[in-house]
């Protein structure tokens, strides 16, 4: 048979390619001109396309990720019943091929239905739901925290240096002092006797210095706007809490927390060495987080791990969800977190092994908790800087990340018991390890090591 002549195989039969516009999104159920259509993006639009679809035969519809107009024509058409796959703009690019004159919809259709191009992982709804709360709680935050810079910036032109004597300049103490100023109060004591008694005891002479500026009405007011923005992002935030408490009750009303091996009670996960990271300081939910989480994952309780809070495991399984069978292995896991190296050989000759560069937020998170590791005693906080003592920071924090995502992927679908024994019995088991090696080597060269 002509190769150019052979015909590949369907892997997906009856389904559509749609290329999502910001006003019109094309549709095509076949190769022929006939078989496009184009639909506005109103909603009423997309449900006469799911009609259409289905007057057709189609079971399943593909696009590509654009921007964030893809959204609701996915969250549509899957109500509808149809089975929606996203794809990866970039696999688009890189599939075999030329798509000549067709429209993207039919290239779109043509190359997903014979199976070159793979589903990207979408969550569950529920998880979606819970994505976008967390998401937005964290832009709150980000956003709070650019109000906290305001307030740095009107302190230094005033010349006060209250922020750079107190611990956090959005604390009880420093807010007071701050909503003091703003009202009208000038003098050094008086706003020292609204800072707490250890303040008083232990910064009394540093906090009277701090105070003494030159109180400008200007500066002033923008001090006071950046109060008022950041109580009004604060607030926001404690909104979110509230909406993300409600739909954790609802995920865990018929879930009930049973008793596993990397669940809160083992023992072995509870020893001083397992929690060795000093606790981020976050505003407090109002709700028992972690227990929620917990029996969300089916009694898995991730803040056994180093590096991992119950404010970070909340971004973390917004973000991924509780079922791992969307990854048949750990390798799989952490190739699509962007952690895992790639290797580029062809024959004899092997390129230099890079990770692949990918902004996830998953990876994000977990990027983040190592950085945090490796100021700790643990295994992995060892680990951490070995790596870093060799290559870089930025290549330890991969590396890191990694293995804690090993122990995330080990732990949700396993169940597996983590076991934290502590940086001195790392560093001792490494040390071992290179021993045998060199003893190894030198055995092969007929020569016998010994220790001194």
């Amino acid at each position: 048979m002509n190769p150019s002549k052979a015909k590949l195989e369907l892997v997906y039969p009856h389904t559509a390619g749609i290329d999502i516009g910001s006003e019109r999104h094309y549709v095509a159920v076949g190769q022929g001109k006939d078989h496009v259509r184009s639909f506005g993006c109103f909603t009423r639009d997309i449900t006469e396309m799911a009609t259409w679809l289905r007057s057709e035969g189609i079971v399943g519809v593909v696009m590509e990720s654009t921007g964030s107009y893809w959204i609701p024509v996915f969250e549509i058409l899957e109500s509808q019943g149809f089975r929606v796959a996203l794809v990866n703009a970039s696999h688009v690019k890189n599939a075999p091929g030329r798509k000549s004159d067709v429209q993207d919809c039919q290239w779109l259709q043509k190359i997903y239905s014979v199976g070159l191009l793979r589903d990207s992982f979408i969550p569950t709804e529920s998880i979606r739901r819970l994505r976008s709360y967390a998401r937005l709680k964290e832009d709150h935050i980000r956003r709070a925290s650019s109000h906290i810079q305001h307030m740095h910036k009107a302190f230094d032109q005033m010349n006060i240096k209250i922020h750079q004597v107190l611990s956090e300049t959005a604390g009880v103490s420093s807010m007071k002092v701050m909503k003091a100023i703003v009202a009208g109060e000038r003098s050094a004591s008086a706003l020292l006797s609204l800072c707490s008694t250890s303040i008083k005891r232990h910064k009394e002479s540093e906090v009277l210095q701090s105070l003494e500026g030159n109180y400008r009405q200007e500066h002033i007011f923008a001090l006071k706007q950046a109060i008022a923005g950041y109580e009004f992002y604060m607030q926001q935030v404690e909104e979110c809490d509230r909406e993300i408490e409600v739909l954790l009750q609802a995920l865990t009303a018929t879930t009930e927390s049973t008793p596993s091996d990397s669940s809160g009670g083992s023992s072995s996960n509870q020893s001083n060495a397992s929690r060795p990271l000093k606790r981020i300081r976050r505003r407090d939910p109002g709700y028992n987080l972690e227990g929620q989480l917990e029996k969300l994952t089916s009694g898995v309780n991730l803040s056994v791990l180093p590096g991992m809070t119950a404010y970070n495991s909340l971004q973390l399984l917004a973000e991924i969800g509780t079922d791992m069978s969307r990854w048949p292995t750990s390798k799989h896991f952490t190739s699509w977190l962007g952690l895992s190296p790639g290797s580029q050989s062809s024959g004899k000759k092997k390129g230099k092994s890079r990770t692949k560069r990918l902004g996830t937020s998953a990876s994000t998170i977990l990027r983040i908790a190592s950085r945090n590791i490796g100021r700790s005693k643990t295994a992995l906080g060892a680990f951490y800087r070995r790596i870093s003592s060799i290559k870089d920071a930025p290549t330890a924090i991969t590396a890191t990340a990694r293995k804690l995502a090993v122990q995330i992927y080990n732990l949700l679908k396993f169940k597996k018991e983590y076991h934290e024994f502590g940086s001195q019995e790392y560093e001792d088991r490494y040390n071992k390890l290179k021993f045998k090696n060199l003893e190894n080597k030198a055995g092969k060269l007929g020569y016998k090591l010994i220790k001194v």
